[in-house]
């Protein structure tokens, strides 16, 4: 008779299954079925895949660069190379259940993360077991300029603030990736957001994650809302609003609402008092951006409809890609197809050949560049892409 498998084993044998990367849409259920056992394994026997595991892994300074809801943050090397060490904080908890419960959403994150890679995802190096004493870390890369909430403070201190049209386009990339893994994130927000070196911004940090179709608060999730004032009712409230990939769109909402402005959403409640409001409403008014310019009508509505209380009336993150993404360089575009001048004087218009919420474009002939109709609103437009 053959001996029964270890939780190791099944972990490897789930690993091995489970390509990471993976995009084909037949398999998408399979692909959850087979996260939900790896989770259900890795969170009762306390085990990780071998393959998981690294060594050569190094903490070089002992001053906590950033904290989490249960893991601290210090920064470290990989062979050699910098990285993130996100180091699970149980040691200082002082119940069992306390400690029971931490161990498993680390576990739960871990499981979850190795497998996504996507251009707008941080990367998933591998856990470490011998770095820390007693407790154990995830790996992840080191990204000098942090969060997209310290990278917009330091454009905006530096007179450098343009491009929120293309960082919110990239935060819903990653969002539809997510999505199309049957993966809920659950806890978007600027300070989840890091900026690379190349200035792509990345999700991070799925410590809310929910797997879609399975229950919220099963495989060892710690569920009840990520930071409040980007939470969805259905977080708050979810008995009464039900749970969707949406939610993560509604958060996406007031992420832009916290870059177009410079300040998080509702500045004026405290946040007892935005939880109970937003479960009864309460939506962020039509803000005037940093630059003294009106939001355009096209993204209010979009944003509108992001954060609509019925959670089946908000768009997918693919209609949110779609309408954010940047207008192309006028070098690129096609040549302009011209409508006859409405009169003397008025400049001819042009049918805009991309894609994105500018559609319509007048096209000065002297200098041979496209001007958008809405051009006048900074924020809807990437500066840097224009001639």
């Amino acid at each position: 008779m053959p001996e029964p498998l270890t939780a190791r084993q099944v972990l490897d044998s789930d690993s091995a299954t489970l390509p990471r990367g993976s995009h084909s849409s037949h398999s998408f259920a399979y692909r959850n079925q087979l996260r939900r056992l790896s989770l259900k394994v890795a969170i009762k026997y306390e085990r990780f895949p071998t393959g998981l595991i690294l060594s050569g892994v190094k903490c070089d300074d002992p001053a906590q660069r950033g904290a989490g809801g249960f893991a601290d943050v210090f920064c470290g090397t990989h062979n050699g190379t910098k990285v993130a060490l996100k180091r699970l904080r149980t040691l200082f908890m002082r119940s069992e259940s306390q400690r029971s419960t931490m161990k498993k959403a680390f576990y739960r994150e871990s499981l979850l993360w190795k497998h996504l890679v996507h251009e707008n995802i941080v990367s998933f190096i591998g856990v470490s077991e011998d770095v820390f004493s007693g407790t154990v870390c995830m790996v992840i890369p080191w990204m000098d300029r942090g969060s997209l909430r310290h990278y917009i403070d330091d454009q905006k201190s530096a007179g450098r603030l343009h491009g929120k049209h293309l960082l919110l386009h990239q935060t819903a990339l990653g969002l539809e990736y997510l999505h199309g893994e049957g993966i809920v994130h659950g806890d978007i927000h600027a300070g989840n957001i890091l900026v690379a070196d190349n200035e792509v911004v990345c999700l991070t940090d799925f410590g809310m994650a929910l797997i879609s179709e399975g229950t919220g608060y099963n495989y060892g999730s710690i569920h009840g809302g990520g930071a409040t004032r980007w939470t969805a009712p259905e977080l708050i409230d979810p008995e009464a609003f039900g749970l969707e990939s949406t939610t993560d769109v509604y958060s996406f909402a007031m992420t832009a609402i916290e870059l177009y402005t410079g300040q998080p959403p509702f500045p004026e409640f405290n946040d007892r008092q935005v939880s109970r409001k937003v479960v009864a409403g309460l939506r962020p008014s039509r803000p005037t951006l940093l630059d003294g310019i009106s939001i355009s009508d096209n993204i209010w509505t979009l944003l509108q409809s992001c954060w609509s209380e019925k959670i089946n009336t908000r768009p997918t993150s693919h209609v949110v890609v779609e309408a954010f993404v940047p207008p192309a360089p006028a070098k690129e575009l096609k040549p302009p197809v011209q409508r006859a001048a409405e009169g003397p004087g008025t400049t001819p218009t042009t049918i805009y050949h991309g894609k994105g919420i500018c559609a319509v474009a007048e096209y000065d002939y002297e200098v041979g560049r496209i001007a958008s109709s809405c051009a006048e609103e900074s924020e809807l437009m990437d500066r840097d892409t224009r001639p």
